[in-house]
Order: structure tokens, then C-alpha cells, then sequence
């Protein structure tokens, strides 16, 4: 039977047995020794021994001082000295632990992401529902009243000479003035939950028109005879205004209920023994306003349609 050939003994067959071994610089010398392989350093003019020549240097160097290890690698070294297979063990080398690499970023996380919601302040306002340009004289034409002034009537008075009467007093002028004020209703309820922001510009428009003091603003869910007072969370029976004084309803009159048709019917009725008109902005077409009310108080569409036209004509029919 031939001989089984033996393959010749490497550097890899050291380092196999190193690993499985835990042995000092000593023993670890000696085994590579009895494997045919020996640890020796190259001369000063670069043409040293080669590893397992087997070749004695002519005389002993210094061993090298090992350096101090770096702060870095401290936890790395420390971590590997009593380890099979550490750097020690291989005939004086030194292992470093090389720096992590960083994972590579994905493409798309380099792109400009676009915010999610853009902030209030940068949102674009409403576009008001009434004419921009004629909302200011379209509000005074609605909110104001006729008021006493100072300036004498003299259409009046020559009329009174000429039918040769007693004047006991002398005939003021009276002229529209939002001296008296307005009330507010506006309509919380679901069926205007897309116009709540443009009710809220809409009673700005109002403040900024007349007075704070005397602009009064109540909050009711489709029945306006149980309203809410600023922030109140408990309905309160609905008061009205002094005499003669505006009432302006945000509202679409219970549309679809005939309970809340009939409500707002018996308000008018109270308002108009009070002398106080009740003006009615509806966000719907005239097709979809509650048959019967138009006699009762005065109602416009709640659009950029509307004019003062439109108010007189409102106020021409209902007198009729």
C-alpha cells in the first residue's frame, strides 16, 4: 500500500492550533518550533531569515517594547488577552480594532421631505362668501337703524307752516346708525360645520364694524331659543336684545326641521313686537330656505351674490 503523502506544515496550521489552544507567547513559540516554524525578525539591510528557515540570528536583539494601547482600543485589547486565538499569542502581534463603518444612508433619505401640515400662519385665508369689496357697506345696510339726530327736518317743518300747524317741537332728522348695536346668533349645529370658520370671520367683520360693547354674541345648535354665552357649556333661555335693536341670525333656519322652522317663526314674531328687525345670512340657495319665513323676518343669501340690490329687494318683498 503507497505511503500517504504528507502536505507541507504552513503558517495556517499554526494559527488553527493557536485557536484552539489558550497558551502563552512561550508555549506558543515552542509549538511553532515543533511544527517546523519559527518567529524571527528581518535584518537592517532587509534581507533577514525568512518564517521556518530555522536559522539562529548571529546574536540576541532586544525584544521590542510593546506601545501603550490607545484609549480606543483599550476595551477592544483588554476584551482579547484572555482569549483563544488573541493577538498576544501570535508570536508578538498586536491587533487594532479599525473604526465602524458607517451604514450607508438610503437615496431617499438625503431628499427634502415636505412638512406635513403646513402652520397657521402660513395657511391661505378663507375667501370671505360675501363680496370682499362691499362687505363693510353690505353690513351697515343690514345692522343699521334708524336713529334720532341733532339735525333739524325741515322738510318737516315747512311742511307744518305751510298747513299752518303748531309745531310743540321741533322735527329732527332720523338716520340709519349702528348706535344701538347688534346681537349675534350664530349656528353650531352639524348641518353648518363646513362654515364654521368663514361664522367666525363673518362676527370679526361685525366687531371690527361696530362696537364690542355693544355687539353681543350667542351660540345655539339649531333651536335659538336655547343659547350658549361665550364659552358656557349649559344652554341658557335666549334674551332679547334691547328695543329696536338689530338681531343678525348665522344660521339655515332648520332647513330640514320643520320643529326648528317653526322656532324661529315665534322669534320674529317676539323680536318684531320689540321693533327689533331680524336679518338672516343662509349659506344655501333660495330653492332650499323654509317656505313662509321670507314674511317674517329678512333673509339673504350667504354669498358673493349678494348686494345691497339684493337686501333692498329682500326688504321690498317682505313689506308687501
Amino acid at each position: 500500500m503507497p505511503a500517504e503523502k504528507l502536505l507541507p506544515i504552513g503558517l495556517g496550521d499554526l494559527i488553527r492550533v493557536l485557536s484552539a489552544l489558550d497558551l502563552d507567547d512561550e508555549q506558543a513559540q515552542a509549538v511553532g518550533k515543533l511544527l517546523g516554524i519559527e518567529s524571527s525578525q528581518p535584518d537592517a539591510s532587509g534581507t533577514g531569515d525568512e518564517l521556518g528557515a530555522g536559522r539562529e540570528p548571529d546574536a540576541p536583539r532586544p525584544r521590542p517594547r510593546p506601545r501603550p494601547p490607545s484609549p480606543s482600543s483599550t476595551d477592544s485589547s483588554s476584551a482579547s488577552e484572555g482569549a483563544p486565538g488573541s493577538g498576544a499569542a501570535l508570536a508578538g502581534l498586536t491587533l487594532e480594532r479599525l473604526p465602524p463603518v458607517p451604514p450607508l444612508a438610503p437615496s431617499w433619505l438625503s431628499t427634502q421631505v415636505l412638512p406635513m401640515r403646513a402652520s397657521l400662519s402660513q395657511r391661505k385665508p378663507l375667501d370671505a362668501l360675501l363680496p370682499p369689496r362691499t362687505t363693510r357697506g353690505l353690513l351697515s345696510a343690514m345692522l343699521a337703524t334708524r336713529v334720532r339726530s341733532d339735525d333739524l327736518d325741515l322738510e318737516q317743518l315747512l311742511d307744518a307752516f305751510v298747513k299752518r300747524r303748531v309745531v310743540s317741537e321741533l322735527p329732527r332728522q332720523e338716520l340709519p346708525s349702528l348706535r344701538r348695536g347688534v346681537q349675534i346668533l350664530v349656528d353650531r349645529s352639524d348641518a353648518l360645520l363646513p362654515f364654521f370658520e368663514d361664522a367666525t370671520g363673518l362676527v370679526q367683520r361685525v366687531l371690527d364694524l361696530v362696537s364690542s360693547d355693544a355687539t353681543q354674541v350667542l351660540y345655539f345648535r339649531g333651536d335659538p331659543r336655547s343659547c350658549y354665552l361665550g364659552s358656557a357649556t349649559k344652554p341658557q333661555p335666549f334674551t332679547a336684545p334691547a328695543a329696536a335693536t338689530p338681531v343678525l341670525a348665522i344660521t339655515d333656519l332648520g332647513a330640514r326641521n320643520a320643529a326648528q322652522v317653526t322656532a324661529w317663526r315665534e322669534l320674529a314674531l317676539e323680536l318684531r313686537k320689540r321693533q327689533s328687525p331680524l336679518i338672516a345670512l343662509v349659506p344655501y340657495p333660495r330653492s332650499r330656505w323654509p317656505r313662509g319665513l321670507e314674511r317674517s323676518l329678512t333673509i339673504l343669501p350667504w354669498d358673493r351674490r349678494t348686494t345691497l340690490r339684493t337686501l333692498r329687494r329682500q326688504r321690498a318683498e317682505r313689506s308687501r
